[in-house]
């Protein structure tokens, strides 16, 4: 008997002796494409557990680490009047916001010439992938996460909401894709983009746990490219820092990442499948 057929005998042998003592078994299912995330095209990831704050714990971390190989991590961190800190939530780390009005964020300023994010800029496809849990959101447009002016109020890209039942997705300052939420529910969210699409109903889908939403708004022209515009930043959980920031959302935002690609269903399902599990650095 090799070691591997030997290994999995003992393990049926003491599956079999707790079964027989009414122990009740609960298997994890497997997710789905060998349960890890697919890489290809992606441009920021941020797992909310790599930080400097190991215990997940407490605001102290100096900034959060994008953990893509462009490593684009996110340099600038302001909590606010303890609104905003690392919580452990079921295991998994989260950063929560408990204020809409909240002068808390995560960023990195984009370069006007050269980085992770400013090299997409002019392109016409991406992925932005989230797992979060909202309560609510600021009226003026809570931001999720979003490529932002540091002195315009309206996002350029990127999720945004002004309640839990008005979801946007924001394109060059506009809003190009609108869905409704449940509140107090962790979702993993996929925005896909593709300008490509001749049929407008297709440039923006909104996925929900795996699931296309029905959703609404006036999608981006056929073959619209993005323009960024200068003086921009990468911020998590609220608008311009050095204006006023104060449009934020309470959550638990647990991940987040980008990727200059048009996600198929079957690889947002893929994802969903690792992400609804663990959203935690594997």
């Amino acid at each position: 008997m090799t070691r591997f057929a030997l290994a999995w005998f003992c393990v049926y042998a003491l599956a079999a002796a707790l079964m027989a003592q009414g122990t009740v078994i609960y298997v994890r299912r497997a997710p789905v494409g060998g349960g890890v995330l697919d890489d290809t095209n992606l441009v920021t990831r941020y797992y909310i557990d790599e930080n400097d704050d190991a215990d997940c714990n407490g605001a102290t971390a100096s900034q959060i680490n994008d953990s893509s190989a462009n490593n684009f991590h996110l340099t600038t961190v302001a909590y606010g009047s303890s609104t905003m800190d690392f919580s452990s939530v079921s295991g998994n780390c989260a950063l929560e916001t408990t204020n809409i009005a909240g002068e808390h964020y995560a960023y990195i300023a984009i370069s006007d010439s050269s980085d992770a994010i400013r090299d997409i800029d002019g392109g016409k496809v991406y992925t932005q992938e989230l797992v979060v849990d909202v309560d609510s959101c600021s009226s003026g447009g809570g931001r999720v996460h979003a490529i932002q002016a540091d002195t315009s109020a309206s996002a350029r890209f990127g999720v945004v909401c002004t309640s839990t039942s008005a979801w946007a997705f924001y394109w060059e300052g506009g809003i190009d894709e609108t869905w409704s939420e449940t509140s107090g529910n962790r979702i993993v969210l996929h925005v896909v983009v593709d300008t490509n699409e001749a049929t407008a109903a297709n440039r923006v889908k909104v996925y929900v746990d795996g699931t296309l939403k029905a959703d609404g708004g006036t999608p981006m022209a056929e073959d619209d490219t993005l323009g960024m515009g200068s003086g921009m930043q990468w911020i998590m959980l609220n608008r311009n820092p050095s204006g006023t920031p104060q449009r934020s959302i309470t959550t638990y935002l647990y991940y987040s990442a980008l990727y200059d690609a048009a996600f198929s269903a079957s690889r947002v399902s893929d994802h969903y499948d690792v992400l609804t599990l663990d959203d935690d650095t594997p």
